[in-house]
């Protein structure tokens, strides 16, 4: 955790050493060493570390502990006795007079602020006007105009939530875009900015009634131009893209902030909804065309009625 001071157990190096750390980049070794009594071993499977550690240390940075006030302590370990990311972190309140423990959850106001935002925004906003563009037929007139309101909010949320974030990054001191949830964010954010433009440079459709000859001197409707037809694609795959990997985002976001069950089962309930309502709609729409798909009856007809072929 930036901003904190650790104690790391190397197994292959069979070391433990006090760890200075400033961000996330890899941490060094801290230059004065104060804990005391310090082992790492491994057996049956389990790895175990013990040391002992000053209360009120003298190094600078290090935080000082009360015997009676409870303090977070964050652990985590990785895939291998070397330096690596780690696989598993979390973390608890421990009041060391009583040694009685405390699930720790929850992050922030800030942190709070950021992720209603970005949820609002990215989980709910951006999902239903992709719902009201691409089943426009569904909701009559409603269709292209509520996709417009909501993929704008759905930006302003974002944009904000994004402004939050680099605020209370940089309040809290820590460097902008070091680690993985910082830099998928990022790059979500620019593909908003992409979307936007592209939808203020979007090629026009063919004006409504619009007719044109073809080669062969017959009348038809103006079809829609190949640049409008790529804009269309681009448009949406990046929509989709953008939206599944904002919901990874948000899961992973909850996760940093040790939130508390229910907040992630709501979490997956939204999801479920909107990809619940995806779902009914493109059924309805498959029904739709199925229905409306003129069946191709062959044969002579005579007053309107088909004339089965003679057998005979």
């Amino acid at each position: 955790m930036p901003g904190g001071d650790a104690v790391i157990g190397l197994p292959s190096a069979e070391t433990v050493l006090e760890y200075d750390m400033p961000d996330y980049s890899t941490p060094s070794a801290s230059a004065v060493q104060e804990i005391s009594d310090a082992t790492i071993t491994q057996a049956g499977g389990v790895t175990t570390l013990k040391f002992v550690r000053p209360l009120e240390p003298s190094g600078d940075g290090k935080q000082l502990l009360s015997v009676s006030d409870p303090a977070i302590w964050l652990y985590a370990w990785g895939g291998s006795n070397t330096f690596i990311l780690h696989s598993m972190v979390g973390g608890f309140y421990l009041a060391l007079d009583s040694c009685s423990i405390g699930s720790l959850t929850g992050g922030t106001k800030a942190e709070y602020v950021h992720g209603w935002l970005m949820v609002l925004g990215w989980t709910l906003c951006f999902p239903m006007g992709i719902l009201f563009a691409r089943f426009s037929r569904s909701f009559k007139g409603l269709g292209f105009p509520a996709h417009r309101v909501l993929q704008s909010l759905g930006s302003l949320l974002v944009i904000a939530g994004f402004v939050v974030s680099v605020i209370f990054t940089e309040d809290e001191g820590l460097e902008h875009f070091k680690e993985t949830h910082q830099i998928n964010g990022l790059i979500l954010t620019v593909f908003i900015g992409l979307q936007v433009v592209a939808a203020v440079l979007r090629p026009s459709k063919p004006p409504a009634g619009a007719m044109v000859q073809d080669a062969t001197g017959q009348t038809k409707q103006q079809p829609v131009s190949k640049v409008r037809r790529a804009w269309a694609l681009l448009h949406r795959v990046l929509g989709y893209i953008a939206v599944v990997m904002a919901v990874f985002q948000c899961f992973g976001g909850l996760g940093l902030v040790y939130a508390e069950d229910a907040w992630q089962l709501l979490y997956i309930l939204l999801v479920v909804v909107m990809v619940t309502a995806f779902v009914v709609l493109q059924a309805l729409a498959c029904c739709r065309a199925k229905r409306d798909t003129p069946s191709d009856n062959s044969g002579p007809q005579q007053g309107g009625a088909v004339v089965a072929p003679s057998t005979m």
